[in-house]
């Protein structure tokens, strides 16, 4: 396996933006392109995450992915008032990527994959881009702000630290940005049944207080408005035992032949 460190100069955020990535060593190979997980962070955390906690990288050669893990810390991944980050996912790291490495060029072979505001960050930049993936695994996401978080969050004090700490965060990037309100991404979700076979992977843990109930109601939604939709509960809070799992299940099913 081959790991790099990337330093992109964004010329849309005028900041420098770190990726990380592993790559399989048959990319060796001229002339021939490989399957890719696009992965999307959780908040306070960088793209490192998926490499030194996740485990992404057992699956590097086990099924010769690239991994690409682009650092963006508590943005979810979309355009606001912090910036434009879903301008740059779109316009600047996705066609670099593209020209340096062998990607294949083939929707069927893309997946993006995101954990907590990487969920979100995930079917975000799917629903932007509808033709660059064919897959999305969303992980323990919370994806309407609207809503109040859960009360049995506070009996899980790591949890409902996190939720505390965030709450910031969530209000900077969606206060008035109607582009990412929640009416219009299910607005964009139903349309999506009309024209796409997209798979839409949904996990989250069955003691995650902050993601449960956000993440059964986007799967009913998706299912009810036609999507290839699926969902289920690992056992877990909003951690990386967690994650793990449903990483593990959803990279199994995706790419085992």
């Amino acid at each position: 396996m081959i790991r790099m460190s990337l330093k992109i100069d964004s010329l849309i955020l005028h900041e420098t933006i770190e990726v990380k990535i592993a790559l399989p060593c048959s990319i060796l190979n001229i002339g021939k392109k490989f399957k890719t997980v696009w992965c999307l962070h959780c908040a306070m955390s960088s793209g490192d995450l998926f490499f030194e906690r996740l485990s992404m990288l057992d699956y590097v050669e086990q099924y010769k992915l690239i991994v690409i893990a682009p650092s963006l810390p508590n943005t979810f991944f979309v355009n606001s008032k912090q910036g434009n980050y879903g301008d740059f996912l779109d316009s600047e790291l996705y066609p670099l990527i593209k020209s340096m490495l062998p990607v294949s060029d083939s929707k069927v072979d893309n997946c993006v994959l995101g954990v907590s505001m990487g969920a979100f960050g995930a079917l975000a930049w799917k629903l932007r881009k509808p033709e660059l993936f064919s897959s999305v695994v969303a992980i323990s996401g919370y994806y309407d702000h609207s809503l109040p978080f859960d009360p049995k969050i506070s009996k899980l004090k790591a949890t409902y630290a996190l939720s505390r700490l965030i709450v910031p965060y969530v209000e900077n990037v969606f206060s008035d940005n109607e582009e990412i309100s929640p009416a219009i991404i299910k607005k964009q979700l139903k349309h999506f049944a009309l024209k796409d076979d997209t798979k839409f992977l949904f996990y989250t843990g069955d003691h995650d207080y902050l993601s449960l109930s956000q993440s059964k109601n986007i799967y009913v939604f998706s299912k009810e408005s036609g999507l290839n939709a699926e969902y289920k509960e690992v056992l877990g809070d909003h951690n990386v035992s967690c994650w793990c799992i449903a990483i593990k299940m959803a990279i199994t099913q995706l790419f085992e032949q």
